[in-house]
């Protein structure tokens, strides 16, 4: 089995509840197994750790961040992508969606 605690962090678990000062996840098999304060449930011997670094902790959040857009009234008829690039640092990137009646949008 392998298993991964992530500690030092603030845990918001998603069900409405106050976050969780100092919490952990356990991940076990790439699956969340444990949820709560550090401490709070036992770390199987030789898992490894990662530090949140103080930051916030959100167990089986996806970040499926976009921004879909369409602007008609200047007849834009393609939006610019980004592509990563030495010269912005190998960052970036974009998505391009096809508008069902044309356009992208």
């Amino acid at each position: 089995m392998v298993a991964q605690v992530i500690r030092n962090g603030t845990l918001i678990d998603g069900n409405g509840g106050e976050p969780i000062a100092n919490g952990a996840v356990l991940v076990e098999d790439g699956r969340i197994s444990a949820v709560g304060r550090d401490g709070s449930f036992a770390v199987p011997d030789g898992a490894t750790g990662l530090d949140a670094g103080g930051g916030t902790i959100l167990p089986g959040i996806i970040d499926a961040h976009v921004h879909i857009m369409h602007d008609c009234a200047y007849g834009h008829h393609r939006l610019p992508t980004r592509t990563p690039s030495p010269r912005r640092g190998g960052v970036g990137g974009g998505v391009n969606i096809r508008h069902p009646r044309g356009g992208v949008a």
